[in-house]
């Protein structure tokens, strides 16, 4: 909660906060049981929210840029030679 206060203090622009977890002792590895169960605990104790939610990375970049306030600019490159 410190945190999520910390972004509103500061105005952070968006709906959505990203918080990454492993939930094991190393990269690549699925959410831990006890992260999902954590999951469900947080959101039925606060039913008005905030909500948490486990995604992926592309589904949390998904959202963002569907909500973004402005358009945003792609950029491509790529090594020479």
């Amino acid at each position: 909660m410190n945190y999520l206060k910390r972004l509103e203090d500061e105005v952070y622009p968006h709906h959505i906060v990203e918080v990454r977890n492993h939930g094991e002792k190393h990269d690549n590895a699925p959410p831990a049981l006890w992260v999902c169960r954590a999951v469900q605990k947080w959101n039925a104790a606060h039913p008005i929210g905030p909500k948490l939610r486990l995604v992926t990375p592309s589904q949390w970049f998904e959202e963002v840029a569907a909500n973004w306030p402005t358009s945003i600019t792609k950029h491509r490159a790529g090594l020479v030679g």
